[in-house]
């Protein structure tokens, strides 16, 4: 788990304010995840899309809070076994995550919530003390066309699909 300092520098070098600790803690959490989706086999069917995808690669200013997915095929006990590896990797950083999952015809979701990690991180901004992350993954019937980056963040650096 990276310290509150070194956070703020990267936030700026980064061009979030670093008034919103809220939103840089929550920007460290999704790198993390982003990180661990991509170092395990299937995350090379992962294609990184929607708001985040867009801050991270085009520095467009908006924030965005879920971390949103196309893949070509991928069962629904893949996306389970990836949000294990997920957990694990959390926990190792010392942020660990209570995990809920849920499915549709195309759509698989999960919601990570960090119970404590504004605490953990010394913040009380008079909103809650937890986080909310979601992950959605689309399995579109349509041919996905895709790019590779490379993407280094607070101490991470992986190759997602775009």
């Amino acid at each position: 788990m990276l310290n509150m300092e070194y956070l703020l520098e990267e936030a700026k070098n980064n061009n979030l304010p670093v008034l919103k600790k809220r939103a840089i803690i929550r920007e460290y959490l999704q790198i993390i995840i982003l990180n661990s989706i991509y170092k395990q086999k299937p995350g090379k069917y992962f294609y990184f899309m929607g708001g985040t995808a867009m801050r991270y690669f085009y520095r467009l200013p908006r924030f965005s809070e879920d971390l949103d997915f196309n893949t070509p095929s991928l069962g629904y006990q893949e996306f389970e076994n990836i949000l294990e590896g997920i957990e694990k990797d959390l926990s190792r950083e010392g942020l660990p995550a209570t995990i809920s999952v849920s499915r549709r015809k195309n759509l698989f979701t999960a919601k990570l919530l960090f119970i404590d990690v504004m605490g953990i991180y010394g913040i009380s901004d008079g909103r809650r003390a937890s986080l909310m992350i979601k992950i959605e993954i689309n399995r579109p019937n349509w041919e996905l066309n895709t790019d590779s980056k490379v993407l280094s963040m607070y101490g991470y650096s992986f190759t997602p699909i775009l």
